[in-house]
């Protein structure tokens, strides 16, 4: 059993909304578990595209996880996602990075807090690639979350071939620390 977890938790003020929104995601992609803040479904799916071999990625993120700002009659929305492809001995390999950002309605407002949104991209794995890490970071409210998705490989052709999904929930792991006499 190896146990995985943060070092320590800090409560501070909320933090600014653009304020280190690099920062935020860099150490979302990079910590050894996922971030919780903003709740990630995701599915994979190998396919081809431009006659190479491909994953399609389809996520989602809840409507209560997305803040909503409002803007004159109206709400924006802007959130940044990030997907990147992370070799066995952790190098990030790259990956893309997009915006998913709007302008609603108070009808569109109330449609995405119940059904909340979905996105969906094509990526190229690398032959190099284990893990997919993928990131979304709330600009309105400074929050991230993050899922890891490993990639299978096939024996033959090194390049991976996966249909996946996965969700981020928070889970409690209760344990006790017994030290040893004099400790």
């Amino acid at each position: 059993l190896q146990l995985v977890y943060p070092r320590g938790y800090l409560a501070g003020p909320v933090p600014q909304p653009a304020a280190g929104r690099e920062r935020e995601i860099v150490s979302v992609l990079t910590s050894p578990v996922e971030s919780k803040e903003i709740s990630l479904r995701m599915e994979l799916q190998e396919t081809t595209a431009e006659g190479k071999p491909a994953l399609r990625l389809r996520g989602s993120i809840p409507g209560s996880d997305i803040a909503q700002q409002p803007d004159g009659a109206g709400f924006t929305i802007a959130v940044d996602i990030s997907c990147h492809q992370i070799s066995a001995e952790g190098r990030d390999l790259g990956g893309l990075d997009f915006p998913l950002a709007a302008t609603l309605d108070a009808a569109q407002s109330q449609r995405l807090r119940q059904a909340g949104t979905t996105w969906g991209r094509i990526v190229h794995p690398s032959s190099e690639a284990t893990e997919l890490r993928i990131a979304a970071y709330d600009r309105n409210s400074g929050r991230a979350g993050s899922i890891f998705v490993p990639l299978p490989r096939h024996t033959d052709t090194g390049m991976p071939t996966v249909t996946f999904r996965a969700d981020t929930n928070l889970a409690l792991v209760r344990f006790q620390v017994a030290p040893k006499k004099g400790e």
